[in-house]
């Protein structure tokens, strides 16, 4: 029979513990509604302000990650990915003099910075031919089951003894709906057997 408001920037409570939210951004408020809407929204808020922050040509050597992007595959840059889609992350690397020998990794971290997952090709068994110029890869990831939350692309050029020649991380982001039955970084289907 009590109010209680919660201040604070942790999501998790505020899906836990509440069942409105008042979203304010720089002393305005944003959105007044449903907790996991305001969550989203504030996510995307921060993420709005992390891309403002990011240097557009940062200081590289001869070989670099140029660009990378996360979608669904058959769906447009930026819509949702929900459990069981396919995931592509085209990835654009560039050597100005050529290399050899290369690794493209690949790694997804939670919004709390957690890897959720991660690969290289030398971990998939393939072998890329050298880098000359520029080059356009992409991973493609089947059936993902990620848990609600906002997810970052962090792609690395290496070289063959895992050294790393070029960083990109949060190169992108991509969003997973609210799921009503259960929270975290894996989504999972759960039930219920009352043997009462």
């Amino acid at each position: 029979g009590r109010t209680i408001i919660l201040v604070t920037h942790s999501l998790g409570q505020v899906q836990e513990l509440c069942d409105r939210a008042v979203l304010l951004n720089r002393g305005t408020v944003e959105f007044d509604g449903n907790p996991n809407e305001a969550v989203a929204r504030f996510r995307n808020v921060l993420e709005e302000r992390r891309q403002a922050e990011v240097v557009k040509e940062p200081e590289r050597g001869a070989g670099h990650v140029v660009s990378a992007r996360v979608q669904g595959v058959g769906k447009k840059h930026g819509e949702p990915i929900n459990p069981g889609d396919d995931l592509e992350v085209i990835m654009e690397f560039e050597h100005d003099t050529g290399m050899n020998d290369w690794v493209a990794a690949l790694q997804i971290n939670s919004s709390s910075g957690q890897v959720v997952f991660g690969t290289t090709n030398v971990n998939m068994g393939v072998t890329l031919s050298a880098l000359k110029e520029k080059r356009q890869l992409t991973y493609t990831l089947h059936s993902v089951a990620f848990g609600a939350g906002k997810y970052f692309i962090n792609v690395s050029l290496l070289d063959t003894a895992g050294r790393h020649i070029h960083d990109f991380p949060q190169a992108d982001s991509f969003d997973v709906p609210h799921y009503a039955q259960a929270v975290g970084t894996v989504h999972v289907v759960p039930s219920l057997t009352d043997h009462a």
